[in-house]
This record gives C-alpha cells, structure tokens and sequence, in this order.
C-alpha cells in the first residue's frame, strides 16, 4: 500500500479494498484508457486487444510474481469476487466489440 493512496483512501473514507481496486487500479490502467480513446476508428480491433493484454499481463504476471515472490494469504471472498468480475467485464468487451459499433444500451 502505497502512502499516497492511503491519504486518498483516507479522504474519501474507503476501505483498503476498495482503494485498491479503484483508485490504484485506475491510476495503473490510465495511460492505457487515455491512449484508448485518443485513436481513431480504424483502430477499434487494436484498442480492445490492446486494453484486454494489458489487464491480462497485470493480472497473470505481475500478481502471479508477487504471489512466487512473497507467498501470502488472500482473502477468497474479495478474490473471487474481483476475478468474476473480470472474467464478466472481458466477456462483455468482447460481445460489445464484436459489431464494431458501441450503442447506448451496451456502454450503460
């Protein structure tokens, strides 16, 4: 936990879990998002694929070599809960993207 989440956390009255899946989350995924929605139509396939192996490359080696590193125990509920999530969100992008096009109904 890194000090300048903690202030931020604090703050804004959040718990260690929720800053960190938010805030911390957000902040690593920034340069990536802004990147995203920068670029141009023609691009839409490169967009995705590129947003789904940064989170894919986050979660396997980054959590993968910390957890060989220094082996700790987690939390199932907040883990799993996270990991179904994600697996949801990808599927989702996945679905969304399939057409091309993003309407209203798929961005909510």
């Amino acid at each position: 936990f890194c000090p300048s989440l903690s202030v931020i956390a604090t703050s804004l009255h959040l718990s260690d879990n929720i800053a960190g899946v938010t805030i911390l989350a957000f902040g690593n995924g920034a340069p990536d998002i802004f990147t995203s929605l920068v670029a141009s139509d023609d691009e839409m396939v490169i967009i995705f694929t590129e947003l789904i192996g940064a989170g894919i490359f986050v979660t396997a080696i980054i959590a993968g070599s910390v957890a060989v590193v220094s082996p700790f125990s987690i939390t199932t509920k907040p883990f799993m809960r996270d990991c179904c999530f994600y697996i949801i969100s990808v599927c989702w992008i996945c679905v969304v993207s399939r057409d091309e096009t993003i309407y209203l109904w798929e961005a909510l």
